[in-house]
């Protein structure tokens, strides 16, 4: 993909990773909405095998949150290859360690034996609206 490519801003994340009661844990928030997927424990080493858990984890976080099967089709539909790239926004890293901050003191929702983390994910996502 060319560096001055136009990206669909809805199909656009920032990540982050750091850790968490000792574990790493990588936030995933969308450019656009703001909303985020939350995932640690377990995480896979592999980018295609990371790329593959985002793909799993976007309309298992969605539905969790609330959205209906339709609204995920529709989402999902128009996902096309992740790519992996780096980009700072200042904006973006703010948002995200905000919600890291947030996140040590509302982290009781952890699902240790799941990489994905959708109910804490509902609920930092909680107030988003569609």
């Amino acid at each position: 993909m060319p560096v001055d490519a136009q990206i669909n801003e809805l199909y656009a994340w920032h990540g982050h990773i750091t850790k968490l009661n000792g574990k790493n844990t990588i936030i995933l928030m969308n450019d656009r909405t703001m909303y985020s997927l939350v995932f640690r424990n377990r995480l896979p080493r592999n980018v295609d095998k990371f790329a593959e858990l985002i793909k799993e984890a976007i309309p298992y976080t969605m539905e969790v949150g609330g959205f209906n099967n339709l609204e995920i089709d529709k989402y999902m539909s128009g996902l096309g290859k992740i790519i992996f790239a780096e980009k700072a926004d200042r904006q973006m890293t703010g948002n995200l360690t905000r919600m890291f901050l947030d996140m040590e003191y509302t982290c009781d929702r952890w699902q240790e034996n799941e990489s994905v983390q959708a109910e804490q994910a509902a609920f930092e996502n909680n107030g988003i609206s569609r």
